[in-house]
């Protein structure tokens, strides 16, 4: 059987129009939820000027992924576009109820905690069914260039968000900025109408976690790149949990200052996401894992240090590293040796499993900070990446990508045909 050629950029013309429509709407919303995640620590430090609080708001988010096996069953269950469609309407709501209680008088920590954790929740169900989508619709000869598009938007959309969150903060408040992340789900609601139906999979897409775990365990290559990935989660989001309060608290900076560093903390991740299809296809995967975790942890060491905007927008730079590179990677492999029936609940295992680190790392940010000081803990987390970084060489020797043969290691979907008719090698 003929190795598969899993193609760059050229190839996401391979890709079906309206998925690629689709992940276009995805990274409009995904701007909107950018201004959510400057606003609501804007909030926090507001109601109590804590950087535990600060770390608690991090923690509330990330803890939710625990439950990604979960959500990405219900994918595969009901099919990722019906999952998709509700989970947005939903997190639309969510996202409302915030400017709601503002302007009512009812806005509380706890309140803030309680709907971050709800729409978190919402968030990864949606980051679920999206990979299972693109699993299922994506050829074959096109999942670097499609994974690497994925990386790309998000990218994009995460660092050109703080900036626009940080005018509109500037200029109209917290509120403004709610309201028009609310709206910015039409943008997913809309496009995701036109993806067409997939047969269910019925009760045989309940989660396994027996039969994922061994699947998950069986994929080569998966379960060394989900530890790596974790330390890098474990140490980034300590670090971003203590973001905002460092800006606001050492630097004094306004929200026009703080979008901005956030923004231009961008530039370095998307320019090496555009080389993402050329990198993870000539750069051993151990290396690459090893040079993002050390730069990164260079870069988290740094920020705190800084004494100026232009070098925290710097230091954000080298700390956000070459992540789409590797999001490609985690993303490529998944779908090369993932059976495609628990595609959602296995590779939702790998994502609990880095992701779960998200939390924690908040946690520990939050605890540490008081006892050691902001720019000490940043330093601290630095460290534990830079050496998470020289451990994945060795667990990563051998991993590669590319290396998909037709018929092999997966299922294929297509949605012209029936749910039992599968391609033959």
């Amino acid at each position: 059987m003929a190795r598969q050629t899993i193609g760059g950029w050229r190839a996401v013309l391979h890709a079906p129009v309206p998925l690629l429509g689709f992940l276009a709407g995805s990274s409009v919303s995904d701007l909107g939820n950018g201004f959510f995640r400057l606003a609501l620590p804007w909030l926090v430090y507001n109601l109590t000027h804590s950087a535990t609080a600060m770390g608690g708001l991090a923690a509330v988010q990330y803890v939710p992924m625990l439950l990604n096996p979960w959500a990405g069953a219900l994918a595969d269950r009901y099919g990722p576009r019906t999952t998709i469609l509700w989970s947005s309407l939903i997190q639309m709501v969510l996202v409302l109820l915030v400017p709601l209680a503002s302007t009512t008088g009812t806005l509380s920590l706890a309140l803030v905690y309680a709907v971050t954790l709800a729409l978190a929740t919402g968030s990864l169900v949606t980051q679920s069914a999206t990979s299972v989508l693109v699993k299922r619709h994506t050829p074959i000869s096109a999942r670097v260039g499609v994974n690497a598009l994925v990386a790309l938007l998000f990218n994009v959309s995460w660092y050109v968000s703080p900036g626009l969150a940080g005018f509109v903060i500037g200029q109209a408040g917290v509120n403004a900025a709610l309201l028009l992340d609310g709206a910015s789900f039409i943008a997913v609601l809309i496009p995701v109408l036109f993806i067409a139906q997939e047969p269910s999979l019925g009760a045989g897409a309940r989660l396994d976690m027996k039969r994922s775990w061994r699947t998950f365990r069986s994929a080569k290559g998966l379960l060394p790149i989900t530890v790596a990935f974790a330390i890098w989660n474990l140490t980034w989001g300590g670090v971003f949990a203590l973001e905002v309060f460092f800006f606001r608290n050492s630097l004094h900076l306004s929200a026009m200052l703080v979008g901005i560093i956030g923004t231009l903390g961008g530039t370095f991740p998307m320019l090496l996401g555009l080389f993402g299809p050329w990198l993870v296809q000539r750069i051993r995967v151990g290396w690459l894992m090893a040079l993002t975790l050390a730069t990164s942890g260079l870069g988290m060491a740094a920020l705190g240090y800084t004494r100026g905007w232009a070098e925290a927008a710097a230091a954000v730079n080298v700390m956000d590293g070459a992540i789409a590179p590797v999001l490609i990677v985690q993303s490529t492999v998944a779908q090369e040796t993932i059976p495609e029936e628990i595609f959602g609940q296995v590779f939702s295992i790998s994502w609990a499993a880095a992701g779960g680190a998200l939390p924690a790392g908040g946690l520990l940010a939050g605890v540490l900070a008081p006892l050691v000081g902001v720019p000490a803990t940043m330093a601290l987390l630095g460290g534990v990446a830079v050496l998470g970084g020289s451990m994945s060489l060795g667990w990563l020797r051998g991993v590669s990508v590319g290396n998909t043969r037709q018929g092999e290691g997966s299922i294929e979907y297509a949605p012209e045909i029936s749910s039992s008719d599968q391609r033959s090698p």
